[in-house]
């Protein structure tokens, strides 16, 4: 009995002895984990900051860019608009009015002239041949597939030879009639003429 009774003084004197020790151990455990959520919740946040910065740099950058867009475009449009007028006050000017009024009156003198010689052409039978030869190849190059690029290829080649040989009959007829010949040269001249005051003007506006 008396054994009994100083093993369980013995025991309770263990645990009074031991409890203090799994205390600290718990509480120290508590501060770890308390220490471990506090630096994840610390990097969860520092995480979202960052993504909130990088938001606001990457909506400041779209504003730049779309205010820079909107600049270039007014920019674009004030430029053509002044190039426009800049163009317009130059096709104004007395010599290129007066070359495209001289080229209009040549054109007409020289289709008047020209005309009856290519309907006397017509009647030919080497003209009439190339026309035919000329048209039976746009017709095949028409209903040929487009996926036959090779054949349609050649049949390209063969109208533009066939164009070049009416062309060809047509310089031929014309250069063999002086009125005809006359009006045409007369017109190719103040087509030139026109082209070579367009270029002036162009280098103008583009100076100005």
């Amino acid at each position: 009995m008396s054994n009994q009774i100083l093993w369980r003084g013995v025991t309770v004197v263990l645990l009074i002895a031991v409890s203090p020790l799994s205390v600290r151990a718990d509480k120290n455990d508590n501060n770890k984990n308390n220490n471990e959520i506090q630096k994840h919740e610390k990097q969860v946040a520092d995480a979202k900051n960052k993504l909130q910065l990088a938001k606001k740099e990457a909506d400041a950058a779209r504003n730049k860019a779309k205010q820079e867009a909107t600049s270039l475009a007014q920019a674009t449009k004030h430029a053509d608009a002044t190039r426009r007028k800049v163009q317009d006050e130059h096709d104004a000017a007395p010599a290129l009015v007066a070359a495209r009024d001289q080229f209009e009156k040549a054109k007409k003198h020289s289709e008047d002239a020209v005309a009856p010689v290519l309907a006397k052409l017509k009647q030919q039978d080497d003209h009439q041949r190339a026309i035919a030869a000329r048209e039976a190849i746009q017709s095949q190059l028409k209903n040929l597939p487009t996926n036959q690029s090779d054949a349609r290829g050649s049949l390209a080649d063969e109208l533009k030879n066939a164009t070049a040989q009416v062309t060809k009959l047509e310089t031929a007829a014309i250069e063999a009639d002086p009125a005809a010949k006359s009006a045409k040269a007369a017109s190719t001249q103040a087509a030139n003429r026109v082209k070579e005051l367009v270029v002036q003007r162009d280098a103008a506006v583009q100076s100005d």
